[in-house]
């Protein structure tokens, strides 16, 4: 049975994540702050929001923003310059993987306020970064690439 489009993208994306070497976990979800105790820190959610579809004749033209989640252990002394330097790492990542590009017309960091940081408590940390997906599938069948 053929996977949707944007099953396979978000797919494409963790692997991506998933091969930088210095991230702890991945999951592709909206993330619950990790547990201290049981996460593998750096831990890296990777989840999409709302889509917006415009059909276009034989496809369907589909944006969507990608949200990634880092979270991190802030007691550290470093913890900020590591949460960024993961945070560049995923950037060139996930802008250039072929298996994400094969997939999508365009990947873009979001405008305006593309990455933020948060401190959950005085131990936990987190680094958020979204982008903008643009897709296209077959008018009425999301399992057909139609490039």
């Amino acid at each position: 049975m053929a996977e949707p489009v944007k099953t396979l993208i978000m797919r494409a994306i963790v692997e991506a994540v998933t091969a930088i070497p210095m991230v702890g976990s991945v999951k592709r979800n909206p993330p619950t702050p990790p547990k201290r105790e049981t996460a593998i820190f750096p831990a890296v959610y990777v989840y999409d929001d709302t889509e917006s579809k415009m059909n276009n004749n034989r496809y369907s033209k589909n944006t969507f923003p990608v949200q990634i989640e880092t979270y991190f252990l802030a007691d550290d002394e470093d913890a900020s310059e590591q949460a960024e330097l993961i945070d560049s790492e995923i950037y060139k990542a996930v802008l250039v993987a072929p298996a994400i590009l094969a997939l999508v017309n365009k990947f873009t960091p979001e405008e305006g306020n593309t990455v933020s940081r948060q401190f959950l408590d005085e131990f936990t940390g987190a680094l958020i970064s979204r982008y903008v997906v643009v897709y296209q599938h077959k008018y009425g069948d999301p399992t057909d690439q139609m490039k």
